[in-house]
């Protein structure tokens, strides 16, 4: 079970960065204190009661956290799903984190939130309970702490509902449709026109809309998920590049070894190489 829970001091915080496993994904919650934290390009301000999810791989830099007191949970698939490998994590998570994750707004930061000052103990009791669990390991611990985890993440996932309502009902309404669609037919020789007239828009609005509030086209929505259903081939099977290639909606694997190149700065055979040793 991939799961990590501690309160990090000052002192602490070089140590447990170094040991952070970057395939995870991680909520850090400030429990007192101000800083700021590294994610990206961005520097975002830090203060007490502020939560962040950082997705996995996302670079991210911790050093401006160093006067404050913080929780970092740490997680995988399995930590919530039994038997689930990480590249799955996305695809378990409460509907509203994957729907916000889509979102690119300049007036929104998708990833932090703020904690209302009168539910904070409840945060904080749940990240000590849970840090209990995975420190005493009484009878049940892994079962006690996965419900644990999942009770947290459904709290953020309200929280990131009460973030999507800043968005039109429409707008969230065709978003969700079109993930979908994609989603379950990513694997086919879709395209533009194809997800349009599934949710019964024109390929120029369809295209606008996603553009305005992803930031991508759909082409590129089509291509992330190709490439997210790659990785977890390649790092769990035994097929061959080809043979995924396939799987994943591309016939032709030259092209698919172009836009795996592109996305990750590497071929599909040395990814695996690297990533199924870690």
């Amino acid at each position: 079970m991939q799961l990590i829970a501690e309160p990090i001091a000052k002192q602490e915080l070089i140590q447990f960065s170094a040991q952070a496993d970057r395939t995870l994904f991680k909520l850090i919650f400030v429990e007192a204190g101000q800083g700021w934290l590294q994610i990206g390009q961005r520097k975002v301000q830090a203060a007490s009661g502020d939560l962040f999810l950082i997705a996995p791989k996302e670079s991210h830099h911790l050093e401006g956290l160093k006067n404050t007191l913080r929780w970092i949970v740490a997680f995988g698939s399995d930590s919530l799903v039994p038997g689930r490998a990480d590249p799955d994590l996305c695809l378990i998570l409460p509907a509203q984190l994957r729907w916000l994750s889509f979102v690119n707004s300049k007036e929104i930061e998708t990833g932090r939130f703020q904690i209302p000052l009168a539910e904070r103990p409840r945060w904080l009791t749940r990240l000590q309970q849970l840090k209990y669990e995975l420190s005493a390991q009484p009878l049940g611990y892994a079962e006690v702490a996965r419900s644990l985890l999942t009770l947290i993440l459904f709290d953020l996932a309200r929280l990131a509902q009460l973030r999507l309502s800043q968005y039109s009902h429409q707008s969230i309404s065709l978003l969700i449709q079109v993930f979908r669609f994609i989603e379950a037919n990513y694997h086919q020789p879709i395209s533009l026109s194809d997800v349009a007239r599934a949710v019964d828009r024109s390929p120029a609005y369809l295209t606008e809309l996603i553009r305005r509030e992803t930031g991508k086209t759909v082409l590129n929505w089509i291509t992330e998920y190709r490439m997210a259903s790659a990785r977890r081939l390649l790092m769990e099977s035994d097929r061959t590049v080809d043979q995924i290639a396939e799987l994943v909606g591309y016939f032709d694997r030259r092209h698919f070894g172009r836009q795996f190149l592109r996305r990750h700065n590497t071929t599909p055979r040395a990814w695996r190489l690297a990533n199924q040793a870690v």
